[in-house]
């Protein structure tokens, strides 16, 4: 019987959670193990742990931006402007704009040409 339960370990092993702490952070690079009851609470504890990091990355990017811009909301808004303005996909459009522009005044000029030119 002992042979079963070292076999259902060995199977249960993806049932793990396993975390590891940053090394500069509280718990000094720390390396905690969870064993869940079954795939249904692995994948809750999962879902749960995903959400978790997510609102943490989310704060700490705020806590961030409040330590540098300041609580000012017209600082804020500087700050999420100059955030969107250096984008790829503001840049992108940006560009587009200006060579529409410019197609623009070309086709312009060519299809009305000022009185007195060619």
């Amino acid at each position: 019987e002992e042979e079963n339960d070292f076999e259902k370990d060995d199977q249960d092993e993806s049932l793990c959670i396993v975390i590891s702490t940053s090394t500069g952070g509280r718990n000094l690079g720390r390396v905690y193990t969870y064993r869940t009851e079954s795939r249904k609470a692995f994948i809750t504890w999962n879902q749960l742990l995903q959400e978790g990091i997510k609102r943490a990355k989310v704060q700490e990017e705020k806590d961030s931006w409040t330590a540098q811009y300041g609580h000012s909301y017209f600082a804020m808004a500087r700050a999420h402007t100059r955030k969107i303005y250096a984008g790829a996909l503001c840049q992108w459009f940006v560009a587009i704009c200006i060579l529409f522009s410019y197609a623009t005044d070309v086709a312009e000029t060519e299809l009305w040409p000022e009185e007195g030119t060619n």
